[in-house]
C-alpha cells in the first residue's frame, strides 16, 4: 500500500520508526498496546514486519495522524475514523495513565457523526436467521444458569398485578374547567393534551385554587410563564389511597 506524502504521514512514520527501534515488549512495568503499521481495513496483515508496541498516547496519536492523514480519501478517512473512535468508546485501557482530551472526544464523534450522515444502516431491512436468534437467547440467559427467559411462564401474583396497577396511577385528579364542569382522571397528560393545556402550569397550580389571569407589571409583558390557556381552570391531585 501506499501511503500519501503528507505532514501528517510523516509524522506518523516517524513515531512507528522510533517505536521499533526500541525493543519494547508486553508484559513489563509499561503498558503498550499492539499496533498495525498499515491498518488491516487497508490490507495489512498480522506479520510481525507490520505490528509495533506502542504506547496508549502514541498509538491513540497515530490514529489520529491518519484521520488527517486520509482526509482526502473519503473511503479510508471514514474507515480511521471509525478506528480512533473505539479509543473513547469503552474502557478496555484499564491502568492506562492516558486520558483523552475532551475537546478531542467531541472532534471525534463529530466527525463520526459526519461519516454516518446519510448513510443507511447496513442490517436495515435485514432479519436474523432463527439459528442466530436462539444463539443470541442462549448466550443471554445462560448469565442466569437458564436456557429460557428467568420469568417464562411465571404469572403474576394479584397482589403484584395490584402494585403494578397502582403504580401507573399513582394520583387522582380532579379538574373543574371555567365552566364549572367538573372532571376526574388519572391521566392528566392525555387530558392536557386533548385539551391544549400547559402541562407544566397545569402541575405548578394544583391544589392551588382556580388560576389567575397572568399579571402585568407597568410596561412589560405578563409575568411568569404563559397561562392565558389555563386561567379559571382548577386542578386537584390525590393519591388513590385516599379517596
Amino acid at each position: 500500500m501506499v501511503f500519501p506524502n503528507n505532514k501528517y504521514i510523516r509524522w506518523y512514520t516517524t513515531i512507528i520508526l522510533r517505536a521499533s527501534q526500541v525493543g519494547r515488549s508486553k508484559g513489563g512495568t509499561e503498558y503498550f498496546e499492539r499496533h498495525h503499521i498499515v491498518p488491516k481495513c487497508f490490507g495489512g496483515t498480522n506479520a510481525a514486519d507490520n505490528l509495533v508496541l506502542l504506547t496508549l498516547k502514541e498509538h491513540y496519536v497515530c490514529h489520529l495522524l491518519l484521520v488527517f492523514g486520509f482526509k482526502h480519501d473519503k473511503r479510508r478517512y471514514h474507515q480511521m475514523v471509525a478506528a480512533v473512535a473505539a479509543f473513547i468508546m469503552g474502557d478496555y485501557r484499564s491502568g492506562a495513565k492516558f486520558t483523552i482530551p475532551a475537546q478531542s472526544v467531541v472532534d471525534i464523534r463529530k466527525r463520526l457523526a459526519d461519516c454516518k450522515r446519510g448513510v443507511p444502516s447496513p442490517h436495515k431491512g435485514r432479519h436474523r436467521p432463527e439459528v442466530t436468534r436462539q444463539r443470541m437467547r442462549d448466550a443471554h440467559w445462560s448469565k442466569t444458569g437458564t436456557i429460557s427467559h428467568p420469568r417464562s411462564g411465571v404469572a403474576h401474583t394479584e397482589s403484584s398485578i395490584a402494585k403494578m396497577r397502582e403504580s401507573k396511577s399513582k394520583s387522582q385528579w380532579i379538574i373543574t374547567d371555567p365552566s364549572g364542569h367538573e372532571t376526574h382522571t388519572t391521566a392528566i397528560y392525555n387530558f392536557c393534551e386533548k385539551h391544549m393545556l400547559n402541562i407544566d402550569a397545569c402541575k405548578k397550580w394544583t391544589n392551588r385554587g382556580p388560576i389567575p389571569s397572568p399579571r402585568k407589571l407597568s410596561g412589560t409583558r405578563p409575568t411568569g410563564e404563559s397561562r392565558h390557556n389555563i386561567t379559571g381552570w382548577t386542578f386537584a391531585s390525590f393519591p388513590i389511597s385516599e379517596l
